[in-house]
């Protein structure tokens, strides 16, 4: 697992990004490619060129597959959380989660959405 930064991460630039960018940098933050494209995106440097962010983007990664992973995640229970993760089904328990874990809610739904990628 990524050491933890010694300062807070600001990650308020994730969230400014679609969707499917997200799970691209969650998925690939150590990505140089990756990180061009977000100076593009972003107009200007990329958040990804520092060393803090992507150890703070790899720790999240870590701790969210580990979580995803429980024996008290069931199957069933999985499945709903990826089919209702853009509505408030599950709200109340994912913003549990979220707080549980460290993150906000919109990082755990883009989790969530890596997962729906994912082959069954």
């Amino acid at each position: 697992m990524p050491d933890n930064p010694a300062q807070p991460v600001d990650l308020s630039w994730f969230y400014t990004l679609d969707p499917k960018d997200r799970v691209e940098v969650l998925t690939r933050a150590q990505s140089p490619q990756l990180a061009d494209q977000l100076k593009t995106t972003l107009r200007g440097r990329s958040p990804l060129d520092d060393r803090d962010v992507v150890a703070r983007l790899d720790e999240i990664r870590y701790e969210l597959n580990f979580w995803w992973q429980e024996d008290r995640l069931t199957d069933h229970l999985r499945d709903d959380l990826i089919e209702h993760r853009a509505d408030d089904t599950y709200r109340d328990l994912m913003q549990l989660e979220a707080a549980a874990l460290g993150v906000e809610l919109p990082l755990l739904r883009t989790y969530l959405d890596l997962q729906a990628r994912q082959p069954s």
